[in-house]
């Protein structure tokens, strides 16, 4: 019973998520990209769509043709399977984390591992930002001249 409630949740997210992106793209080329309230009720199934065609363009150099190629069957099929992608993927990974999380309160080993990896991956992205931030900003540090190297060892580069 709880995989078919599962199940009908990830295909209603699924359908409101592809229309969004879809309704958000109509949007968009008629030029309202930056609008909140447009973003918003682009994510309500029908009137989202109701409302977004009624919007006047107010880019006049776009065609009907592009709003027609935007309810094409390839870029709708597209999206719809980039959605489904993406989510499955979220799925996929949130399913272990979720339970590695209620076992680490249950155990005390596991609550430990957990810690551990949290740590971990918080010095690893620090160092990642902090190198990034260096090389974006041309700091010529001893931070700055590490790279990552695709043997994910840590070398010291002499420039």
């Amino acid at each position: 019973m709880e995989i078919l409630i599962l199940l009908i949740l990830f295909i209603v997210v699924w359908a409101i998520t592809s229309n969004y992106l879809i309704i958000h793209d109509i949007a968009k080329k008629k030029g309202y990209e930056h609008n909140r309230k447009i973003q918003i009720i682009s994510m309500l199934p029908f009137y989202g769509n109701y409302y977004v065609n009624e919007l006047p363009n107010l880019k006049p150099h776009v065609t009907k043709e592009e709003f027609d190629y935007l309810l094409s069957p390839e870029v709708v099929s597209k999206k719809i399977g980039f959605v489904f992608l993406a989510l499955l993927i979220l799925t996929v990974i949130l399913i272990p984390v979720s339970l590695m999380v209620y076992v680490s309160f249950k155990n005390n080993f596991a609550s430990t591992l957990m810690i551990t990896f949290i740590v971990i991956l918080i010095f690893l992205v620090h160092q990642g930002l902090v190198v990034e931030y260096a090389a974006k900003k041309r700091v010529r540090g001893y931070i700055a001249r590490f790279n990552w190297v695709s043997s994910n060892l840590w070398i010291y580069s002499l420039r």
